[in-house]
């Protein structure tokens, strides 16, 4: 696999994530807005819990980095993705277990 596709497969996911997580924050389901008739509706918010943030800042630079890293062709980025995708998911899954 090239790395420039894995790369482009990062910042795809990364760009849903980050615009999924601060649509569901500011704006709350999209579903019950779109059945309300108001697509942003602020008071269907969800508030994002303290570990949610805590994962939000490990995934925002993801974004970044991997959006310059396609412009300049750099594929060099991807040792600075990993460290914070691996502590991401750790995080991830320590919230997940203690909501289980």
């Amino acid at each position: 696999m090239s790395v420039r596709i894995l790369l482009q497969g990062i910042f795809i996911i990364s760009l849903l994530a980050t615009v999924g997580s601060l649509y569901f924050g500011y704006f709350g389901d999209p579903l019950t807005n779109i059945l309300s008739g108001d697509l942003f509706n602020k008071a269907n918010a969800i508030a994002a819990c303290d570990l949610c943030w805590y994962i939000r800042i490990f995934q925002f630079p993801i974004l970044l980095i991997s959006a310059i890293a396609l412009i300049r062709n750099d594929y060099h980025s991807i040792w600075y993705i990993r460290p914070l995708a691996l502590l991401g998911i750790i995080v991830s899954a320590y919230k997940y277990t203690l909501e289980m």
